[in-house]
């Protein structure tokens, strides 16, 4: 059964990469919000949006630390954040961790501070920014790796950010659901994202580059 799952997936990823090829080599970015990112958009419509994230040798999601969270101990790479719709992750490799956080509007002792940024992305205009909104106070962080025999199902409204150990090569699917209409563009994190330079982000990909990533990863 487990072999003819993936060999099903195998048959969408060429269906989609013979017939979605235009949209593929436009929408895919290395670099896609933190250096050593990168993304592929296999699929693009509303609800039923397809990514597929990987991260290189030299990535930075490796600052995303629990230490980094609570204890400040390393600017974030990839500032905690909601999306604008639910989301299944899939990993396609081992390493690859999801950060939990969540928000009080009170002290409990155990909080942690994080300043809050309004985020306008460099994809609409070419010009990026965050613009400070102040500090919000969280209490706690929930660490979980995603598993490659179990889905990840999250809801919009849920805060959190992505580690990947040092080095490490990694890569997991993003399948977008239901929209929340409620969505705003925040994202917190511990250090001045108003001084972030956008300078080399979001660069195109090369169809190669696709490719290669996508046989590396899913043995297509």
């Amino acid at each position: 059964v487990h072999l003819m799952k993936n060999q099903i997936f195998r048959r969408l990823l060429e269906h989609l990469l013979v017939e979605n090829k235009e949209e593929i080599a436009k929408r895919s970015f290395k670099h896609c919000h933190v250096v050593g990112l990168h993304s592929i958009m296999l699929l693009e419509s509303p609800g039923k949006t397809i990514r597929m994230y990987f991260t290189d040798k030299d990535h930075e999601m490796w600052k995303n630390h629990q230490k980094s969270i609570l204890r400040n101990t390393m600017p974030l790479s990839l500032g905690v954040h909601p999306h604008h719709c639910n989301l299944t992750f899939q990993a396609l490799t081992p390493d690859v961790f999801n950060m939990h956080v969540y928000n009080v509007n009170y002290k409990t002792g155990n909080e942690f501070e994080l300043q809050e940024f309004l985020y306008h992305s460099p994809l609409k205009d070419k010009k990026g920014s965050f613009k400070y909104q102040g500090t919000k106070l969280f209490q706690s962080l929930f660490v979980e790796e995603f598993q490659i025999d179990r889905p990840k199902k999250m809801l919009a409204n849920q805060l959190h950010t992505v580690y990947v150990p040092m080095d490490k090569e990694t890569a997991w699917l993003v399948f977008e659901g239901k929209e929340d209409l409620a969505y705003k563009p925040f994202c917190y994190s511990n250090h001045d994202l108003e001084k972030f330079d956008f300078t080399g982000m979001y660069q195109p990909m090369d169809w190669s580059e696709i490719t290669q990533a996508i046989e590396k990863y899913t043995g297509k």
